[in-house]
Parts: C-alpha cells; sequence; structure tokens
C-alpha cells in the first residue's frame, strides 16, 4: 500500500481536514484494530466514542458528527463517511493486477472456441468447445468455461469460478472466486410415481 499525506486524502474524499495536517497513512482499518499510521471512519453517533480509545491517526468523520481529532490526530469532516471510505480504498488498494492480455500458455482453449479482442485468459483456464468470449473478457488462474457458454464483453470471472454448459453471461459481469452458475440441482421436479 501507498503511504499518503493526510492532506491528500482529504482533497480526495472532498472533505475538511481538521488537526494535524502533517500526517502520512499507511492504510485503513476499523475503529478497535487501527493502529497509529492508519486511517479509519465515524459514519454514526454510536461510533464516535470509539474514537477515544482508537489508535487510528486519522478518522474520516460524518459532518453531522461532534468528534475532535485530539493531539496529534486528525479528523477529515465528509458528507457521508462511508462513501468516503470507499472512495479511499480506490487510493490505498488499487484494483487487483489482471492476467495479461492474451492467452497463458497453460491454459486450454479448444479449437472450437471464439475469443473476443483484448481478452486476458489466465494460467490453468478451460475454455470449452463453441465457447464465444466477447471483448476484454478476464479470466483469472483456473477459471473454466465449459462447452457453448457465451460470456459477453467486458465480464470477469476470477479464481476458481466454473460456469456450466450452455450458460450466458452478459456484459461487464464480475463473478468473484469459486463461483459456479448453472450447476445441477435447480428445476428438479419429482415424478409422479
Amino acid at each position: 500500500m501507498p503511504t499518503l499525506p493526510i492532506t491528500e486524502i482529504a482533497g480526495h474524499v472532498g472533505g475538511e481536514l481538521v488537526g494535524d495536517t502533517t500526517l502520512r497513512i499507511t492504510g485503513a482499518e476499523t475503529l478497535e484494530l487501527a493502529q497509529p499510521g492508519q486511517i479509519t471512519f465515524i459514519g454514526e453517533a454510536k461510533y464516535a466514542p470509539l474514537w477515544e480509545t482508537s489508535r487510528a491517526s486519522a478518522a474520516l468523520v460524518d459532518h453531522r458528527l461532534a468528534v475532535e481529532p485530539g493531539q496529534d490526530r486528525a479528523i477529515i469532516k465528509v458528507k457521508n463517511a462511508d462513501l468516503a471510505m470507499a472512495q479511499l480504498l480506490d487510493l490505498l488498494a488499487p484494483p487487483a493486477v489482471r492476467p495479461q492480455e492474451g492467452v497463458h500458455p497453460t491454459a486450454v482453449v479448444d479449437v472450437s472456441a471464439k475469443l473476443g479482442s483484448k481478452v486476458c485468459i489466465g494460467p490453468l483456464c478451460v475454455i470449452g468447445a463453441r465457447v464465444v468470449l466477447g471483448d476484454g473478457v478476464v479470466l483469472h488462474s483456473g477459471a473454466t468455461v465449459m462447452d457453448e457458454c457465451v460470456i459477453g464483453a467486458g465480464t470477469e470471472l476470477f479464481s476458481g469460478v466454473v460456469i456450466r454448459e450452455r450458460c450466458s453471461l452478459g456484459q461487464r459481469c464480475i463473478l468473484h472466486a469459486n463461483v459456479v452458475i448453472g450447476a445441477d440441482g435447480f428445476g428438479y421436479r419429482p415424478a409422479p410415481d
């Protein structure tokens, strides 16, 4: 994680900085677990008392709450502390590295599969027969797309995802690790005998 000046964080989230303006922030954490150098957030009055015992150096604080920074600490008053924390996490934890564009040498891609432009197929992925991958599809390591599936443009499948036969996903979908689409077990009906 990068180390960020508290002034840069205040500017990024559009907040009012109160307290020590020389702080450098190394990460984000909850009020209870934060350590010196880390920032936290206080979005509701019921959490404000925890600020007194928190070891956090700074906090994003809802502008309606009466919270003081204290010595050698800072607060950033914002309209919505939850949203400001989400914005800050984009700075502190940039998106995960994607596989390189193209097909990794350990991936298995059926010759009948149709791959769009700028696809990224990571290590140990399996692409079945007659699969269609739209432009910019990303498959992280170990993702499996079985026969006759269609995956829409810009969709990202993280490690271990399995898309079973004849399933379709739309554009710009994100499936996190180990999701299974099209598994058996849905739509069964008992026979009368």
